[in-house]
């Protein structure tokens, strides 16, 4: 898949891939997982949010793996008690998971 240097405003954090739907053309149900596992041959984390991006009339969701955080930006709300617990507990992985996580997601 071709890197794209579109820059989008982030509405939010929306469900995984996994359980985050959409209709194609067709009106056919497709979850983002499915759609990239099946159509585009590539595998997504099912444990990464999605990213709600673009213009807020419409419901474009990004797979985060593939979004880069452009220099500079800044984020001013208050994470939610669910976000923060998250954030800790990412941040507080033994160094030994860390490294293997990081390896796999390399590979």
């Amino acid at each position: 898949m071709e890197a794209s240097k579109r820059v989008y405003r982030v509405n939010g954090v929306v469900k995984t891939p996994n359980l985050e739907e959409f209709l194609d053309d067709d009106k056919k149900k497709w979850t983002i997982w499915r759609y990239y596992d099946e159509k585009r041959n590539v595998k997504l984390r099912s444990d990464l949010p999605c990213l709600w991006v673009g213009p807020r009339d419409r419901q474009v969701r990004v797979p985060s793996e593939f979004c880069q955080i452009s220099p500079n930006q800044v984020f001013k709300k208050k994470f939610n008690e669910f976000q923060t617990r998250n954030m800790v507990q990412e941040a507080t992985t033994n160094t030994k998971t860390r490294r293997h996580d990081i390896e796999e997601a390399y590979r």
